[in-house]
């Protein structure tokens, strides 16, 4: 009996992480078995433990905000934002790449935009992100369009 589990407990361990994410993914999903307020106190741990400080958190709508954080060597400055319920936690997030832009010869300051999954600079900012989830623990799964 202790074989048959084993090697189901290695198949599901493989499919979890060698999981590959859908294009266009805006929003990670960290399912776990923890109560609402243990969820809201990890992501304020995990976020502390990880170079992050907290913009703003919400205990009564289970909302939390990191500061912005630049990426190293690197003009792009992204924030994480977390959607916590019992049992699930909700990683999504925006990025910037702070370059300017001129049109007609009119400068324009880049704004902040949704992280996702689509290649390029916002690629590796997703990746950051999917990073801190795999962090939390749990089972992903991604939310695209």
């Amino acid at each position: 009996m202790g074989k048959p589990l084993l090697i189901f407990f290695l198949f599901v361990t493989a499919t979890c992480f060698s999981q590959e994410v859908p294009n266009h993914t805006w929003k990670i999903v960290v399912k776990d078995s923890l109560t609402v307020d243990q969820n809201f106190a990890l992501v304020v741990q995990k976020l502390l433990e990880n170079d992050f400080s907290i913009q703003n958190k919400d205990p009564k709508s289970f909302t939390i905000q990191s500061t912005i954080k630049q990426i190293d060597k690197s003009r792009i400055t992204y924030f994480l934002k977390f959607l916590i319920k019992p049992g699930v936690i909700e990683v999504t997030g925006e990025w910037n790449t702070n370059t300017p832009i001129y049109l007609n010869g009119i400068r324009s300051e880049s704004t902040f935009g949704q992280i996702e999954n689509r290649g390029g600079r916002i690629g590796e900012v997703f990746e950051m992100m999917k990073s801190f989830a795999a962090k939390l623990g749990g089972i992903q799964s991604y939310v695209f369009d």
